[in-house]
């Protein structure tokens, strides 16, 4: 006959492990789609190397625990793969997307011999609208001066900004 005991700790189990993974889709969600960065999961992953995985290694013996901490430790483990992988999926979309822009400006300054003040001088005859650059948050910036224009996008939010220079043609990172 099962013990009652046991049967109350797996049930405590199915229900952490459910919060533990409404939990990391909550925070991917927030990282991907509101910080445009990985934040959350480096803290994540700062969580798991110095906690949930010595945890989880100190308790081979104690099989309940070392499924609730191994649970946890496999999905968290999954939300920060997936974080850092849209965040490089989506930093992989704005350069597309910026070189859309750069050819456009380019096209603008070989009909007209100087570059536009704005992207929105580009629309509606070399761009349809200005897009966005990433999926997540963020816009692209550009300083339309004439003797050295630049246009830049949060590559990763607050911080690092990737620039491109419209007189040197190669990309610069900010910050």
């Amino acid at each position: 006959m099962p013990d009652p005991n046991t049967a109350e700790k797996y049930r405590h189990l199915t229900r952490a492990t459910l919060i533990t993974a409404v939990g990391a889709v909550i925070f991917f969600v927030f990282d991907a789609f509101f910080m445009g960065a990985p934040a959350l999961a480096t803290f994540i992953l700062l969580y798991l190397v110095f906690y949930l995985v010595p945890v989880s290694l100190f308790s081979l013996r104690n099989k309940p625990k070392l499924r609730y901490f191994g649970y946890k430790a496999i999905i968290y483990t999954v939300m920060v793969a997936a974080s850092f992988g849209f965040h490089a999926w989506d930093v992989s979309i704005a350069r597309a997307r910026a070189e859309g822009v750069i050819e456009a400006v380019d096209h603008y300054h070989r009909d007209k011999g100087a570059y536009p003040q704005s992207l929105q001088q580009l629309v509606p005859a070399y761009l349809t609208a200005v897009p966005t650059p990433r999926i997540g948050p963020g816009v692209f910036y550009y300083l339309g001066a004439p003797d050295d224009p630049h246009l830049m996008y949060a590559d990763f939010p607050p911080f690092g900004r990737a620039s491109w220079s419209f007189n040197d043609r190669k990309w610069i990172s900010i910050d």
